[in-house]
């Protein structure tokens, strides 16, 4: 008796232990689909039975596990018109334990055959010399829009993915047309926008400048080089790299008592009197590329819709300041430099969207080069000695009336009060005895 009631006791607990959860769950039936469209459709099912309870139903589209969801019923989307799927659905318990899928159904969806509503409100928010930008409002597509096709004198012109075109390379005082249609990417197109006619302005104005102060430089003097922009409809951004011949001239801040800038990113340049207003969150960073003689600067506003609600767009002003030290007597180049095709001269300028501007939108106004000089170097070889010396002699005698030197005159000035006499000889004199290691125009 004492056996028997043991073995009813295990019989009881494996009872239990399948009670818990070790049974199948039944699998979901009556799956159908309905309210079908190109991109989506709604699959229902029935409650199966189970011995715990349902937590939830995983649905395979295709043989692939898609989600799981706790409902009878889902919303499937993503779909591609004309594009025939096959579901299924599985049921779950809280433990883990899995139906077999039910028996599949079969969905196609339609074809998309509605096309996108008519591109609206077409119009030019700037017009050139050589180009116009155009804008208008998003269409909209029972599937969606994936482009726009833009037309020119009832040309097509190219297809565009925003509602946003810039139309380069075009004639100055000419005039144009224009009209967009939407496309959806069943092929499916909207009727014509309405046509907007422009005609392009005179020879543009606007300009990026590099300016250098001085003409002639003598070593160890600084050379300011400014950053200018002028007369840039719009304007909202600047990317600039500047090229320059590391062993002739070096990298200076004018505003930390000229010293060096070192290599690397975010150094600040400063002096900039555009693109700084607070309320619009201007960006500015560096890259000094030292050893590679190469300065990129960029300049922009974070907040850039903020700064174009204003009406108001900053278009002249200074992108910053830089001094370059004089390293070498020849003649020095610092100039914007053309790393990449789609920069105009080492220039790259941006509208207040962010658009580039192009090239032949704005000109690029290079400095010219600098001719460099040591004082006292009158041949213009590199160094000053007896030959200089003599030279300048001759020079004082009337022997001859010029130096042989293109700076030569500047270098003969050794005291840098603008007139070559017996007081630059003398002093050329005692340089040459080691009576002085400068030249008070050095000093």
């Amino acid at each position: 008796m004492r056996k028997l009631s043991l073995m009813m006791v295990v019989v009881l607990v494996l009872v239990s232990a399948m009670s818990i959860g070790s049974f199948a769950v039944s699998s979901p039936t009556g799956l159908t689909a309905s309210n079908t469209t190109c991109v989506s459709t709604t699959l229902s099912w029935a409650v199966p039975t189970d011995n715990v309870g349902v937590a939830g139903y995983e649905i395979h589209k295709n043989n692939v596990y898609v989600k799981t969801v706790t409902t009878t019923s889902s919303v499937e989307t993503g779909l591609t018109p004309n594009t025939t799927y096959t579901y299924s659905v599985l049921a779950k318990d809280a433990s883990g334990n899995k139906s077999s899928l039910c028996p599949s159904i079969s969905v196609t969806t339609p074809a998309d055959t509605v096309a996108p509503t008519t591109p609206k409100n077409l119009s030019t928010s700037l017009v050139t010399s050589t180009y116009a930008k155009l804008t208008w409002e998003l269409s909209v597509d029972n599937v969606s829009v994936v482009g726009y096709d833009v037309y020119r004198n009832n040309t097509f012109l190219k297809t565009v993915t925003r509602n946003c075109i810039i139309d380069s390379g075009l004639t100055e005082l000419t005039e144009y047309s224009y009209y967009v249609i939407a496309k959806d990417g069943a092929g499916n197109q909207s009727t014509p926008s309405t046509t907007v006619n422009i005609k392009t302005t005179s020879v543009p104005t606007g300009h990026i400048t590099l300016s250098l102060d001085k003409g002639i430089a003598s070593v160890g003097s600084i050379i300011k080089a400014s950053i200018n922009i002028s007369d840039i409809p719009q304007f909202g951004g600047a990317i600039v790299d500047i090229q320059y011949d590391p062993t002739v001239v070096q990298p200076v801040n004018l505003f930390d008592n000229n010293n060096p800038y070192a290599a690397g990113d975010m150094t600040e340049i400063e002096g900039a009197t555009i693109l700084t207003n607070g309320n619009y969150v201007p960006v500015t960073f560096s890259n000094f590329k030292i050893e590679q003689g190469n300065i990129r600067l960029f300049r922009a506003y974070r907040d850039v819709a903020k700064y174009k609600q204003s009406g108001v767009a900053e278009t002249t002003g200074t992108l910053g300041i830089i001094g370059f030290k004089v390293l070498k007597a020849q003649p020095i180049t610092i100039k914007f430099a053309n790393p990449y095709p789609n920069f105009n001269e080492g220039t790259s300028l941006s509208d207040w969207d962010f658009d580039a501007i192009p090239a032949g939108g704005y000109k690029v106004i290079q400095s010219a080069p600098v001719a460099g000089f040591l004082y006292g170097d009158v041949d213009g070889n590199g160094v000053f000695n007896s030959t200089d010396y003599a030279y300048t002699c001759q020079y004082l005698l009337g022997m001859i009336t010029d130096f042989p030197s293109p700076t030569g005159k500047a270098a003969a000035d050794v005291d840098g009060n603008g007139i070559i006499n017996n007081t630059d000889y003398d002093y050329m004199k005692q340089y040459l005895l080691g009576m002085i290691n400068k030249f008070p125009a050095e000093v």
